[in-house]
């Protein structure tokens, strides 16, 4: 069943309207559309210099690889984020360096600038070899701007590079592989983003030495409108915004009335369930403990508007406890904008609303969210990630997303025998079978749950069984799914049934008394190998993840498991039509995949969705895009996913 999204059709119209088609073309009605952000995921060569995106080669000496250039859509007020960067570089044969870089001898960065790019100052001596980036616009001319010192770069919330100004990027959080994510300002004129390195003799002088690096990093970012709301996702805690609710000291339960802002619902109120804020799982959200006075001001901010231009309200809103959900109410200038907005029933659910507003002759935009429901128990809520922007550049907002989590609770099967081939199945009856969290295992000393080594009659297990059941809200919106999998000594991951994942493991069947190929020891024994997952293997609803883990020998001394499954959940693609010559461009973004265009002759009942099957499709950053002539009648569009 395909699942339809949006169709593009003038504002002032019923859904059943007929849209003529040369008016779509010349584009003269208004619609409801929007573009899109751009997303990108590369790969980055440790021998990649930052300075090849200059005028003078890649290094002084030649060596190294030119830099990864990502060509950005034109636009103003952009931000650039990394929803992750993961992997390990290092030099002279030295390994184990994550994003934000290592120590190498204990010698600080000090790196000229090279052909127009700027180099780098750091005196903390473990930012070497981290990532870095820079912003550019054709061939940088001229000398190049002031160096930045990086010292404490990892700990800065946003950036606003120059052009040709490289800046440190690291993993893109606030600290190492944790904190918020950081914000960086596209510079006005900026038309490519290059990702790479700075490298050089000792660390000091003029760019060069990228030969003996080794490893990569894979970097996952977003380049979006600017928000222009403060603390919209609520990182800088009680500030920045009103509400009529009254603060709730941290430590005492809150009462109809009251607000804070806290990293999980459970703290605010011990009868709620632990429940997470939208982006990070530890990071800050409003709490909203419902009033009993109908209309009281939940949030509330002005921002600076221009005039006649168009914008998007848009946010995250979930239920702090399974009782009687609310509803909200969002208005800009005293004016309703959007439908009334009704809670998840479920608590820690987290739904996306969206509003469109066109400002007129307004120059500022105040807005506010109410909570329409009076009811004593429940109506509870929470809010994060707000955001007010150009509704001409909003994207479907790319949010990481933890699947499967680290020391997850697992069913297991540690008494040596053969389960038959059906426990890798969702409909396998797993009773009999022990549970416990991650990390499982026995003999290193660091497990959560230990698992048997030894049969009864005492001879070795070879294979120990794991299974976990898990729930995906909308499967079709999963892109990026990256599977982490710790196993010593080998091991083979299912997904649905489905094998998707084999490490260290023979080829062909196995069982129960099939050894893994080599023994895992010492550092690598802590190591999460990791793949990427098609994301299309995931159902709405009930998932099972099924994993094997193998010992090397009948000696083996030791067995570590553990699991991560993760990813990026997109919202619904915006598609948008323009006229372009004697054709009507009609474009939406690649992520998440799978979405394909349907047209109609008209919107009554039993009228018949085609799908577009004779056109070519073209992708670029990020977008695809198809191109249909111009032709009398009426026709209508929309994406859906089969």
């Amino acid at each position: 069943m395909s699942e339809p999204l949006r169709t593009i059709k003038p504002k002032s119209q019923a859904s059943s309207a007929c849209i003529p088609a040369m008016v779509l073309a010349l584009s003269l009605c208004h619609f409801s559309i929007s573009s899109v952000a751009q997303n990108g995921t590369n790969v980055i060569d440790a021998r990649t210099s930052i300075f090849g995106a200059g005028n003078a080669g890649i290094s002084s000496d030649g060596s190294g690889l030119a830099p990864i250039a990502f060509a950005l859509n034109p636009g103003s007020e952009r931000t650039l984020s990394f929803l992750s960067v993961t992997g390990s570089v290092g030099a002279v044969g030295q390994q184990g360096f994550d994003a934000d870089g290592g120590n190498f001898a204990n010698i600080p960065v000090n790196i000229d600038s090279f052909g127009g790019i700027s180099g780098i100052v750091d005196n903390t001596f473990d930012h070497n070899l981290a990532l870095m980036g820079v912003f550019t616009t054709g061939t940088p001319t001229g000398a190049a701007p002031a160096r930045l010192d990086i010292t404490a770069s990892h700990s800065v919330s946003s950036t606003a590079p120059l052009l040709n100004q490289s800046f440190f990027i690291g993993d893109g959080r606030t600290g190492r592989a944790s904190g918020g994510f950081q914000t960086f300002a596209v510079p006005k004129g900026a038309t490519a983003l290059q990702l790479g390195f700075v490298d050089a003799d000792s660390l000091l002088g003029p760019p060069k030495s990228y030969g003996n690096n080794a490893g990569s990093l894979t970097a996952v970012f977003n380049v979006s409108p600017r928000n222009l709301l403060t603390n919209g996702n609520f990182e800088l805690g009680y500030t920045i915004f009103s509400t009529d609710y009254v603060f709730n000291p941290p430590g005492n339960d809150s009462t109809p009335g009251t607000y804070a802002v806290l990293t999980n619902a459970h703290a605010f109120n011990s009868v709620m369930p632990v429940t997470a804020d939208h982006t990070s799982s530890n990071g800050l959200m409003l709490l909203i403990d419902g009033s009993l006075a109908a209309n009281k001001l939940a949030w509330a901010q002005t921002v600076l508007v221009l005039t006649n231009a168009s914008y998007q309200f848009s946010g995250w809103a979930s239920s702090s406890i399974d009782i009687a959900p609310g509803t909200l109410r969002f208005s800009i200038n005293g004016v309703q904008v959007g439908a009334d907005f009704a809670l998840p029933a479920n608590a820690g659910v987290w739904t996306q609303f969206v509003a469109n507003w066109s400002s007129g002759t307004n120059t500022v935009a105040s807005i506010k969210i109410v909570d329409l429901s009076t009811v004593n128990h429940g109506n509870d809520f929470a809010l994060d990630d707000l955001f007010f922007g150009d509704a001409s550049a909003q994207p479907a907002i790319p949010v990481p997303i933890t699947l499967v989590a680290p020391g997850s609770v697992w069913k297991y099967l540690d008494d040596g025998s053969e389960p038959g081939a059906a426990w890798r199945t969702t409909n396998f009856n797993e009773n009999s079978w022990s549970a416990g969290a991650a990390q499982l295992g026995y003999g290193d000393g660091d497990e959560a749950t230990l698992v048997r080594s030894n049969r009864l009659d005492n001879t070795r297990i070879i294979t120990t069984y794991f299974r976990k059941s898990f729930n995906v809200g909308s499967a079709w919106s999963l892109d990026d799914v990256i599977l982490r999998l710790l196993r010593d000594d080998g091991g083979i991951v299912y997904l649905n049934g489905i094998e998707v994942f084999r490490s260290n493991m023979p080829n062909g069947p196995v069982s129960s008394t099939t050894p893994a190929l080599t023994a895992i020891t010492g550092a690598d024994e802590s190591i999460f190998v990791a793949t990427n997952l098609n994301s299309g293997l995931l159902l709405n609803g009930a998932n099972l993840l099924a994993v094997e883990i193998h010992q090397s020998s009948v000696t083996s001394s030791d067995l570590s498991f553990d699991l991560v499954l993760s990813g990026v959940s997109f919202g619904r693609p915006a598609l948008s039509i323009q006229r372009d010559g004697a054709n009507y461009l009609l474009s939406w973004p690649i992520s998440p995949p799978g979405f394909r265009l349907e047209s109609a002759s008209n919107l009554l009942a039993g009228g018949s969705w085609v799908v577009d099957t004779n056109s070519t499709a073209t992708v670029t950053n990020g977008l695809k895009s198809i191109r249909q002539p111009v032709q009398a009648g009426s026709r209508f569009f929309r994406l859906a996913k089969p």
